[in-house]
């Protein structure tokens, strides 16, 4: 069994090499992302988020931040769509 201290480098690693942007919607007025690098839009109506490998648009009405955070962020609104650019 390997000592704790190896598991937690290694979570550590993953974590720190994390490039992709993953989402998770609940219905069509949740969005929740992680892994992103920044937000290169934010409007009423669009929420672009870039990471290191990839860009992600949201699209839709009324669009806000309901959290902000260096690991996620959550959008509430009338989410339309999402696209991988």
């Amino acid at each position: 069994m390997k000592p704790i201290s190896q598991i937690k480098r290694k979570v550590e690693e993953i974590l720190k090499n994390h490039t992709q942007i993953y989402i998770e919607i609940h219905g069509r007025e949740n969005l929740l992302a992680e892994g992103y690098c920044r937000i290169e839009d934010y409007g009423g109506d669009r929420i672009t988020l870039v990471s290191e490998s990839n860009s992600v648009c949201v699209r839709g009405e009324d669009l806000r931040l309901r959290h902000l955070s260096n690991e996620r962020i959550a959008v509430e609104g009338r989410i339309n769509s999402v696209e991988y650019l």
